[in-house]
């Protein structure tokens, strides 16, 4: 506590110098007494008063794994980290897709339609985004001052993200279909891709592909401050900036060719983009700490960040008619994306982002080590894609004036909690 006190009060010296104008030559005189006695104050000497070379983070020093040296023959003034990331993510639900029918001979306004018992779903009304990701994130720090009680770090990480995919073709058997909610006829519908009626023989052949991705990267600029420390332990408070960018985006393509006979050829392309994105500024506040015992050391991080992360949302829909003698026509809305809810929107939201990392670190020599961890982090409030998605759809506006309800809408931003987890592999070097 004293040696807390002895730094604390030296550095409201500086500031306190630096506020009175002061000469240049005597801030320097005074930045060398206040690095004096921070070097005298803390790890250098043991509560006793006697001379401590050995630090915790110094692995190598002190014990029979010293080799040639038996006492702390440095200082290393510098850290980079390396490390390979196998995470995992909350995801986000999806509403059904693609759906099809187990009967082959399925009626008509029953073929992909949600509620009947032949119905199946084959894409969506599930969780996305929520498989391993795989990642990196480098780290680079310098201390400032000989004693190692004041450094400058830097992260930067992120994940590859999660792709969750369809991708079917059918010439009517099986059944391939899009399934909604008509906001007209107030009852579960569907538009058919692929069907063969068992009584008109073929209605329509086409293809369904469909997309679900994820990606997320932040970025770290912090101080260390060292509070404690000992031959064993170390702990010190961190503070700086924070950064994070969590996106995820929905693409559903569909082209069906007609073949009842007054339009026979004529084909659909239908195509839905849903995508959200959360950026986040803000201030972290937490404690880093190292625990050491000959050539193995373990390290823990834990910190909150508070700020604001601006949202958007995009949505965007399209369906280009092409008949078989004729020009192409293109329709302003896809299937669930329509003019109703077509557009971009921009929210603010305060979020908490707290954080936790420990490793445990196997040192080959005073220099370089390996190690394994865990991290987890946790955000209070973000937006995904499948909240974002109203399936209520009147598709008369979509070759026409609207006639009934306005479906879809833009549901707003549906807030939810997000977290990422999962193994951290590292290589690090001091130097």
């Amino acid at each position: 506590m004293k040696t807390n006190l002895r730094l604390v009060g030296a550095l409201g010296v500086l500031i306190l110098l630096a506020a009175t104008h002061v000469s240049a030559q005597e801030v320097r005189q005074a930045l060398a007494d206040t690095l004096d006695v921070v070097r005298q104050a803390t790890w250098l000497n043991d509560a006793d008063g006697s001379y401590n070379p050995c630090p915790a983070e110094d692995t190598w020093c002190g014990d029979n794994s010293c080799g040639m040296c038996n006492q702390c023959c440095r200082p290393l003034n510098m850290w980079a980290q390396v490390e390979y990331l196998m995470w995992w993510g909350k995801g986000s639900h999806l509403p059904p897709l693609v759906t099809t029918s187990t009967d082959p001979n399925v009626a008509r306004e029953e073929a992909g339609v949600l509620g009947f018992p032949t119905t199946r779903i084959l894409f969506g009304d599930e969780l996305a985004g929520d498989e391993i990701q795989y990642g990196g994130r480098a780290s680079l720090g310098i201390w400032l001052d000989p004693a190692h009680d004041v450094g400058l770090g830097v992260r930067v990480y992120g994940l590859e993200g999660d792709n969750a995919t369809f991708d079917a073709a059918s010439t009517g058997d099986p059944v391939l279909a899009r399934p909604f909610y008509n906001a007209l006829l107030l009852q579960e519908d569907a538009v058919l891709i692929a069907y063969v009626d068992p009584i008109d023989g073929p209605i329509v052949e086409g293809n369904i592909q469909a997309n679900y991705k994820t990606s997320f990267v932040a970025t770290d600029v912090y101080t260390r401050i060292m509070m404690e420390r000992d031959q064993i332990n170390r702990v010190d408070l961190i503070g700086g900036y924070s950064y994070f960018r969590l996106a995820d985006a929905l693409r559903i393509r569909s082209f069906h060719t007609a073949r009842e006979p007054l339009v026979d050829g004529t084909t659909f392309d239908i195509v839905d983009n849903f995508s959200t994105s959360n950026i986040f500024h803000g201030g972290m506040l937490g404690l880093q700490g190292t625990r050491a015992r000959g050539r193995w050391s373990a390290d823990w991080m834990t910190k909150v960040s508070l700020g604001s992360a601006r949202q958007r949302v995009r949505i965007d829909g399209s369906t280009v008619v092409t008949p078989f003698m004729g020009a192409p026509v293109n329709l302003p809305g896809g299937l669930l994306a329509q003019q109703t809810n077509i557009g971009t929107y921009n929210n603010s939201q305060t979020l908490a982002v707290p954080e936790l990392n420990v490793n445990l670190n196997y040192h080959f020599n005073s220099n370089v080590s390996v190690g394994v961890g865990y991290s987890a982090i946790w955000i209070s409030s973000v937006i995904t894609t499948g909240p974002e998605i109203d399936r209520q759809v009147n598709l008369s506006q979509l070759t026409g004036p609207l006639i009934g309800p306005a479906r879809p809408l833009f549901p707003g931003f549906i807030q939810d909690d997000y977290w990422l987890m999962g193994l951290n592999f590292s290589l690090r070097a001091e130097y």
